[in-house]
């Protein structure tokens, strides 16, 4: 668990990953407070060798929360220097998460139209010439990324967001090419892989997160397939339902990763269900690369460095999801 790993050739120096999550450590500008630099550094400092950050809205239509970070606030410019300084220090690697809300944007606070592969109540569907701007406005941002010191970026694929609602055969409707079979399903998302690939440094890590439970079996198999042809780094894997699944459910989608495994050569990270140590064990065992978690590090940012200390310990979180609060940022009501 704890020996160091080769992603992309950067060192990494254990197979944890902090899933992304939004932190609404924010003004309304989408400008980063200080909280903001001092949550992710504690879990730099606790043994968490990769680091995803919340999901950073890649141009204003497609921003999901009035809290939510703005990567062209020029603000934030100086801040995402230190927080990769501060993380790099600790031994760690941080990637941006890169998003379009799609149909999950809040016209409320956007005040823009919008958007999804469909022409629908309330949203309308992309055209062609409209992907180029989406394109460049995920391409943007990862530049960003880079020059600001970043290991790379995870494109936003799952949870109902744009490019997810592109990949659901149920979401899109399309009859160009954008729409129909799976390679039609995932182009926005290839080219924008392709865009970032042509600009970036050999070493800048480019990874997907994307749904297990929104295609079919064999689409979610060619699906892995194509992203590894592009050239991505690593597949992150959620789902859509992980929140209709019940409490002490683990491992969510361990079936699925491992049908990645058994298809792709690229690295697969599982996330969702794993809340101690066994477990990540387990899905180490069945060839799992990374062991991704979200809700855990949040009750626990340290939860990684007892586990290196050799504990058999289970982490404390009650899987209640209360730390999901605009409010006071994600906390656990346990940290009171």
């Amino acid at each position: 668990m704890f020996e160091t790993k080769l992603l992309k050739g950067k060192e990494i120096k254990n197979i944890f990953m902090r899933s992304a999550t939004n932190e609404f450590y924010f003004d309304e500008d989408g400008g980063m407070t200080s909280d903001y630099l001092d949550y992710y550094e504690k879990f730099a400092k606790n043994e968490v060798g990769i680091i995803i950050t919340g999901h950073a809205y890649v141009c204003e239509q497609g921003r999901a929360s009035i809290l939510q970070l703005n990567p062209s606030n020029n603000q934030n410019y100086e801040k995402f220097k230190e927080l990769t300084r501060r993380v790099h220090e600790k031994g760690s690697r941080i990637l941006m998460q890169l998003a379009h809300s799609g149909s999950k944007a809040k016209p409320a606070i956007t005040k823009m139209e919008v958007v999804g592969p469909n022409d629908e109540e309330g949203c309308r569907g992309l055209r062609d010439d409209d992907m180029k701007g989406i394109i460049e406005a995920f391409l943007k941002t990862a530049k960003l990324a880079e020059e600001t010191g970043f290991d790379g970026v995870q494109i936003h694929c799952a949870h109902g967001y744009l490019l997810s609602s592109f990949i659901n055969s149920c979401k899109n409707h399309r009859q160009d090419n954008y729409g129909g079979c799976i390679e039609n399903r995932l182009r926005l998302v290839l080219d924008i892989a392709k865009a970032i690939k042509s600009t970036a440094a050999e070493d800048f890590i480019i990874a997907v997160k994307i749904d297990a439970d929104t295609t079919s079996t064999n689409d979610f198999i060619q699906m892995g397939k194509l992203l590894e042809t592009a050239g991505i780094d690593l597949i992150e894997v959620s789902g859509m339902s992980y929140s209709q699944l019940p409490r002490d459910a683990e491992a969510y989608w361990l079936e699925e990763c491992k049908r990645l495994k058994e298809n792709t050569t690229v690295p697969v990270a599982i996330v969702g269900g794993i809340y101690n140590k066994s477990c990540a064990q387990r899905c180490l065992n069945e060839g799992i690369d990374i062991i991704s978690m979200s809700r855990p590090l949040i009750s626990e940012p340290d939860l990684i460095s007892k586990w290196k200390e050799e504990k058999e310990i289970a982490s404390r979180c009650l899987r209640c999801g209360q730390c999901f609060n605009k409010e006071r940022g994600k906390t656990c009501i346990l940290n009171k």
